[in-house]
């Protein structure tokens, strides 16, 4: 009886493998693809086709507003990258922000030096333990009148969802300790 608990263990086991799915991204919209900044918010950002990273569509302001996004709260263990693309018409700073559900965010500053598209991988700065539940960036504004252009594509929270494997052991052990239950009566 041992073995046959076992034996169905490990095809369910090896089932579950198979349906293992990798990272997904959680942000809608990411890429500005839907030639719309939705379902993003900000004052003053707007969507462009000539200036982007990838595809046809990026993100773009002229000063310090911010852009943000609300996801559904998702425990930062699962959250495997927060990154993202930015540019800016000459080298200066921009910002973004992680929102937790229980109130708090962490705001942080980048420093943009090429004038070229650079890659931001952010994912160390999320804090341990929380539910993220919005992510923002800021373009930059100097306030001397000269134009202060930032461009923003490819965000990226990428999320690895629990296997079915887990599911499908768990539930397997379950089923063993009902059934070792059920025979020592």
């Amino acid at each position: 009886m041992k073995k046959a608990i076992l034996l169905i263990l490990a095809v369910l086991f090896l089932f579950g493998m198979a349906l293992e799915v990798g990272a997904a991204n959680i942000l809608d919209n990411p890429g500005f693809e839907d030639g719309v900044l939705s379902p993003w918010t900000g004052s003053d950002w707007s969507v462009i086709n000539t200036e982007n990273h990838t595809g046809v569509w990026s993100a773009t302001v002229d000063g310090n507003h911010q852009l943000k996004q609300d996801i559904t709260p998702t425990f930062t263990g699962l959250i495997t990258e927060v990154s993202f693309w930015m540019k800016q018409t000459e080298a200066q700073i921009a910002a973004y922000t992680f929102f937790y559900d229980n109130g708090t965010s962490d705001e942080h500053l980048i420093n943009l030096n090429t004038g070229d598209w650079e890659f931001f991988d952010v994912t160390i700065e999320l804090t341990a333990g929380l539910n993220l539940s919005a992510f923002d960036v800021y373009g930059y504004g100097s306030g001397d009148g000269t134009p202060d252009v930032t461009f923003f594509d490819d965000a990226t929270i990428e999320v690895v969802p629990i296997p079915a494997a887990v599911w499908l052991l768990g539930s397997g052990l379950i089923g063993m300790f009902g059934l070792r239950r059920k025979f020592k009566k």
